[in-house]
């Protein structure tokens, strides 16, 4: 019922991109998070924290979101979906690796490309199950996503919202943002209506 969408992961170097790359070959088409770390990660914190919230834990604890991350945030027959819009990890934004290069010389070919594909996948998601909530976070990457939910958008900075697919669609800055952080309670009473 709960969709995550980032812009693309992280990587910090060239040899872990390759060795991601080289294990995301291997994945079916959808990859359940089981097994992970128990460390509380920076990102996946706050959407354990939105997830214990809905389920009325008022002011989940490190150790309630660290449980919730690594039992059930992410698994298969689980209550989320975490996804990308861009699915090539990268070590900054600007950053196009030499192995993408063999691919797509450049990073706008990728864009140009990848986007229009991505946006058919995940309008294939949303009509598939009924959804409740959507949360894109990355609000400086919004221009990509627009096209996808092309409704009339309600601007409360730094979010925005709107309802398309039969949910309720919420963009946030990044989670690791001191946007984010400042926000952080109007981005719960968002996303839990």
């Amino acid at each position: 019922p709960v969709v995550f969408i980032g812009m693309e992961e992280g990587s910090a170097t060239d040899e872990q991109l390759e060795s991601n790359l080289i294990e995301r070959s291997q994945y079916s088409q959808i990859k359940d998070l089981e097994p992970r770390s128990t460390k509380l990660q920076s990102t996946w914190m706050h959407m354990c924290d939105l997830m214990l919230r809905k389920e009325g834990v008022g002011s989940p604890t490190a150790e309630d979101k660290r449980q919730y991350q690594t039992h059930r945030l992410g698994t298969l027959g689980g209550e989320t979906l975490m996804t990308e819009l861009l699915p090539y990890p990268k070590r900054t934004r600007k950053d196009w690796p030499e192995l993408y290069k063999q691919r797509y010389p450049t990073h706008d070919e990728y864009i140009a490309e990848m986007v229009p594909r991505r946006h058919k996948l995940l309008r294939s998601i949303f009509t598939y199950e009924t959804r409740d909530l959507i949360v894109i976070y990355g609000k400086e990457h919004f221009e990509r996503f627009h096209a996808l939910f092309g409704s009339a958008w309600t601007s409360e900075p730094p979010f925005a919202h709107t309802t398309a697919f039969g949910a309720r669609v919420l963009v946030s800055p990044h989670f690791t943002s001191s946007h984010f952080a400042k926000n952080k309670r109007r981005f719960f009473e968002l996303a839990l209506g």
